[in-house]
């Protein structure tokens, strides 16, 4: 990994870190004294937990070889279209 990249994932990933104790100090009282959540992390945790998914799918990615993406851009562009437009009809995207 070049140098730039390596600047780059210390400067993700300290802003995840900082995105969870934003996240704790904003929400850790309202879940403690929720009965339903009873737990001050409970929503650190949640995030936590795609935070953790999201990275594992971006190391998978990252492993596809670049050919790959340049051949299937048009097809993964339509999907995603696709996508953001089914997102605006009622009961679907609701």
């Amino acid at each position: 990994m070049s140098k730039d990249s390596v600047h780059l994932a210390v400067i993700v990933l300290l802003f995840l870190c900082i995105g969870l104790v934003i996240l704790y100090s904003a929400r850790g009282v309202a879940a403690a004294q929720n009965p339903r959540f009873q737990d001050a992390a409970h929503f650190v945790k949640k995030q936590a937990t795609w935070i953790l998914f999201g990275v594992a799918l971006l190391i998978a990615c990252a492993r596809i070889p670049f050919e790959f993406w340049a051949k299937t851009r048009t097809i993964l562009y339509g999907a995603t279209i696709l996508l953001l437009v089914l997102v605006l009809i009622p009961g679907i995207g609701s």
